[in-house]
């Protein structure tokens, strides 16, 4: 019996677009090679902030990458659907891809490709998003 891939045989849907489908499939490679694990948490903060009153700031997302995982939050304020959490999934997701990007630029590709995705994209992306949520959050850097 052959061995099949990560998404059980089923290909990623397509929207047509070479150049959106292309940085589709680079996500789903980063999702399932490089980054670890992907965990949703009520109130995330950033813990490395030394500042304590932009520390309680609550964040939509967080990249980890000494630990390679990506933290989104799960407040409805941030969050109200979970259809709302892929752009922030994207943006966390380049973050692995880009590291040493500028931050502006990550926002552009977040908002472009929230855009441009087909609906049947960002479903797919969406069932990487657990359901249970984490006590723990990300640890401070040392």
């Amino acid at each position: 019996m052959a061995r099949r891939g990560k998404n059980n045989g089923r290909k990623p849907p397509l929207c047509g677009d070479r150049l959106v489908d292309l940085h589709f499939k680079i996500m789903l490679d980063a999702i399932h090679y490089k980054i670890s694990s992907i965990k949703k948490k009520k109130i995330l903060t950033n813990p490395d902030e030394k500042n304590l009153k932009k520390r309680r700031a609550t964040l939509c997302g967080l990249y980890d990458p000494e630990t390679k995982e990506v933290f989104l939050s799960a407040s409805k304020c941030k969050h109200p659907t979970k259809m709302s959490m892929i752009s922030s999934l994207i943006h966390e997701i380049f973050h692995e891809i880009m590291p040493d990007t500028f931050h502006k630029r990550i926002y552009q590709f977040e908002r472009i490709l929230t855009v441009r995705l087909s609906d049947k994209q960002k479903r797919y992306l969406r069932k990487f998003i657990p359901r249970h949520e984490v006590k723990t959050g990300p640890r401070p850097s040392e």
